[in-house]
């Protein structure tokens, strides 16, 4: 089936979505890195999906511009962070239980269940 990564996180709106992932290591301390990592085409796929959270009536990602490692992006429903840790999910946790919280604390008519 011939789609694109932001089709596939489309198919997720109106829902919550947290996008993450890490950077290429270098440091010898973190070695082996994680080369094939493309945390900017993650980036560029969450932007490419968010116009069908606001066709839903919800709120994307709302920011074109790729973000600084370790920001946390979550003004919508669609959120994403870049660690500098490699290919591991374990440096976003904190920011994903942070967004979670948000999203869960909506009242539920303002997301599907």
């Amino acid at each position: 089936m011939p789609v694109d990564s932001h089709e596939f996180i489309a198919l997720v709106a109106p829902r919550a979505v947290f996008i993450g992932g890490g950077a290429l290591l270098t440091d010898p301390v973190y070695v082996p890195g994680d080369a094939w990592q493309d945390a900017q085409g993650m980036f560029i796929a969450a932007v490419a999906a968010s116009p069908v959270w606001d066709l839903l009536g919800a709120k994307g990602l709302g920011i074109t511009a790729f973000p600084p490692m370790g920001t946390l992006i979550d003004t919508g429903d669609v959120a994403f962070r870049q660690h500098q840790y490699g290919h591991t999910p374990a440096p976003n946790w904190p920011a994903f239980i942070e967004f979670a919280d948000k999203e869960l604390k909506k009242p539920s008519g303002n997301r599907l269940n």
